[in-house]
């Protein structure tokens, strides 16, 4: 019985999404605005996220401010995310203003899930920039196989990727620096179905392709819990 009133409460708890007075979401497990209304950029640690960049995969985590305070919207309430700054703030917003490849990630919410579906919004200064989801699944990195570009001056447009056995990724070479490597594997699509093993890590790849602004905001998962394995035989030896 315990077992099921944790599960009952994890779900009600990642239920609680609202942009702003209006409700989202019942499946939302994680969701992060980058809020910040400092007057000054900041770093994606104080988010709980890491930030690393370049092919030699330097981690900037703590020392670029990657976190600007312009404004992009009305913010939302985070779930299961670090608000170092408050909820519904409209300024903060992910600025890797760089020209060089970076991949920012953060840890993917402990339990067993399943119907994993990731969005973000994203705006680009250039028509080249190209933005990728990342997972870490089962030990071993990887990007979605489609890249998502998005050139505007001032308005962001939501990208998507859903985990079904169909879907495509592609392997990231990720070995943290210094002298490490962050590189996309240009060899044949992998699908998600022949990939073993939990996600344990999610954000994104970008590739500035030349000096640009990668620009991202609103980093949301939705999910169903499912029961471990561990937890179903439990169940059916219990009966």
């Amino acid at each position: 019985m315990n077992i099921h009133l944790k599960q009952l409460g994890l779900l009600l708890a990642a239920g609680n999404l609202y942009f702003c007075g209006i409700a989202g979401a019942a499946d939302v497990i994680y969701a992060q605005g980058f809020a910040n209304n400092t007057g000054a950029g900041t770093t994606l640690v104080h988010y709980g996220w890491a930030l690393y960049v370049d092919t030699g995969a330097s981690d900037f985590s703590a020392s670029a401010n990657r976190i600007v305070t312009n404004m992009n919207g009305p913010g939302i309430t985070n779930v299961n995310a670090a608000a170092p700054f408050g909820n519904c703030i409209s300024t903060g917003f992910y600025n890797g203003n760089s020209d060089k490849v970076a991949l920012a990630y953060v840890p993917f919410p402990s339990g067993h899930y399943k119907d994993i579906t990731v969005k973000a919004d994203i705006r680009n200064s250039s028509n080249d920039a190209e933005m990728r989801f990342a997972f870490e699944i089962g030990g071993n990195w990887y990007v979605s196989n489609d890249i998502f570009k998005w050139n505007h001056a001032s308005t962001f447009t939501t990208v998507t990727i859903t985990l079904t056995p169909a879907t495509e990724l592609a392997s990231l070479n990720f070995t943290p620096g210094p002298g490490g490597s962050l590189v996309v594997d240009s060899g044949t699509a992998i699908s998600f179905s022949s990939i073993s093993g939990e996600v344990t890590k999610t954000g994104f790849f970008h590739n500035p392709k030349a000096t640009t602004q990668m620009r991202v905001d609103n980093f949301i998962i939705e999910a169903t819990q499912s029961v471990s394995p561990g937890i179903k035989l439990y169940l059916m030896l219990s009966n």
